[in-house]
């Protein structure tokens, strides 16, 4: 009995003595729900209130970019050099976080090129007073840190003006000037690029 008890405490002891080391290998516990973001994801239709319809015979979408909404935050957002958030002639995200998603669900052209049913991802190469926009088959990207040529589907001209006025926060939106015509607007900061779309 003196042997089974003193065997016993030793188990005990040797099991509370590991406790801490196992413990420690337990990886921490993560949230259910990751935090609000800081840039907000949002969307654009193509025409402006086709997510609205209610009955048949309402326009039906002809496109639907997805996008994050980065805020300017007293920073410098446009310029010639790396000082500047976007520097002119480098390729970027346009916005934040993934890429933007630009969906098609009838044919469309943008700035002319056609764009066939699909998903693609948009990005863009700000200038002083052109952009390029770039619409790219490699989707499902985290920014522009891996951006490809190999993948453009194509490279639109984009008119540069000054914002009608400054925008906080990155938007993008279609504005409709016409049956089936209407105008994709990329604006933040007090810069404005536009591309005509037709669908």
């Amino acid at each position: 009995m003196h042997h089974f008890l003193l065997a016993s405490g030793l188990a005990a002891l040797l099991l509370a003595g590991a406790m801490p080391a196992a413990q420690a290998q337990t990886p921490p516990k993560r949230p259910d729900f990751p935090k609000i973001d800081k840039s907000p994801l949002d969307a654009a239709w193509l025409p402006r209130d086709a997510v609205f319809r209610e009955k048949p015979g309402d326009p039906v979408p002809a496109a639907r970019i997805l996008y994050s909404r980065p805020m300017k935050n007293g920073r410098k957002i446009f310029g010639p050099d790396t000082t500047f958030l976007v520097p002119y002639g480098q390729v970027w995200r346009t916005g934040a976080n993934e890429a933007v998603e630009l969906r098609v669900y009838r044919a469309i052209t943008l700035g002319g090129k056609a764009l066939k049913p699909g998903t693609y991802a948009l990005f863009t190469i700000p200038g002083e007073k052109e952009w390029t926009v770039i619409v790219s088959s490699d989707t499902e990207r985290w920014g522009a840190y891996s951006y490809s040529p190999k993948q453009d589907v194509a490279r639109i001209p984009a008119v540069v003006r000054p914002a009608a006025e400054p925008q906080e926060a990155f938007a993008i939106a279609f504005r409709d000037d016409a049956p089936g015509k209407a105008t994709l607007r990329l604006t933040w900061d007090t810069v404005e690029a536009t591309v005509p779309v037709t669908y």
